[in-house]
């Protein structure tokens, strides 16, 4: 039997849904019970989790300029893998 893990940060609602949609689509196909989804950044580190999802959706909601503009440098910076590290529980 094949199996699907979907690993997801969900911080926003747009995370959750496609994750959860995936798992549909698969589900359809292989059957129920054949994927999971997981909040992997949760499950490693809940305290940070929550600091991070709260000021994400404070940033968003309250300065979506703000929020547009780090995300277009964050996007272009390619600094995410060095940092993984941070997870890695």
């Amino acid at each position: 039997m094949t199996k699907l893990l979907i690993l997801t940060a969900g911080f926003g609602e747009g995370h959750n849904a496609a994750a959860r949609n995936l798992a549909a689509a698969f589900e359809s196909l292989a059957g129920p019970g054949t994927s999971s989804v997981v909040d992997l950044f949760a499950l490693a580190t809940p305290r940070l989790n929550r600091i991070a999802r709260r000021a994400y959706l404070a940033a968003i909601n309250g300065t979506p300029r703000l929020w547009s503009g780090f995300y277009g440098w964050f996007d272009r910076r390619r600094i995410f893998p060095r940092h993984l590290w941070m997870v890695r529980a």
